[in-house]
C-alpha cells in the first residue's frame, strides 16, 4: 500500500505540479521531498537516488511503471530482510545487487551527456531552485521532514 500512496503523492502529485517548470527540475524536487519523507538520515541519499530513478521512469513511462518498480523494490526488501540468513537468498542478494551496479553504471554513463544537454536547454533550473526554496509552504515542509528525521535518530 505504501508504495502506491508514495507513487501517487510524489510522482503524481509533486511531479505533475512541479513538471511545469521543467524535467529536471520536477525530477530533483519531487525526489528530495520522498527522501525526506522517509524521515532517516541513514536512508536518505537511497531514497533520493530511488526518488530520482522513479522520478525519470514516471516521466518517461507513466505513473503504473513506477508504482510497479516501487513495489517490486520493497518486496525485494522484505524478502531481503525476512529471508536475509537463508542459503539461497544469500547467495541471489549479492548478485543482484552486481547486476543493478553494473546497470546503473552502463545507464549513467550513456545518460551523461544527455543529461548535461538538458541542463543546458533548462535556463529556467536556477531561477526555479532559488523561487522554489523562498516559500513558505516548502520550508515549512523541510523543517518537519528534518525534525522528524532528527527524532528518527533517538
Amino acid at each position: 500500500m505504501a508504495p502506491l500512496f508514495e507513487e501517487l503523492l510524489f510522482r503524481g502529485l509533486f511531479f505533475g505540479y512541479l513538471r511545469r517548470y521543467g524535467r529536471l527540475f520536477a525530477i530533483l524536487m519531487s525526489a528530495l521531498f520522498f527522501a525526506l519523507m522517509h524521515a532517516n538520515v541513514f536512508q536518505f541519499f537511497l531514497a533520493l537516488f530511488l526518488g530520482i530513478v522513479l522520478a525519470d521512469i514516471r516521466d518517461r513511462y507513466g505513473i503504473h511503471c513506477s508504482i510497479l518498480l516501487h513495489l517490486i523494490n520493497n518486496l525485494f526488501a522484505i524478502l531481503a530482510n525476512h529471508f536475509s540468513e537463508e542459503g539461497f537468498l544469500s547467495i541471489l542478494y549479492p548478485l543482484v545487487l552486481l547486476i543493478g551496479a553494473v546497470v546503473l553504471i552502463v545507464s549513467l554513463v550513456r545518460s551523461f551527456a544527455p543529461f548535461l544537454r538538458e541542463l543546458k536547454a533548462e535556463q529556467s533550473f536556477h531561477c526555479c531552485i532559488s523561487r522554489f526554496f523562498t516559500t513558505i509552504p516548502v520550508d515549512l515542509m523541510i523543517l518537519v521532514f528534518l525534525g522528524l528525521a532528527a527524532l528518527n535518530l533517538n
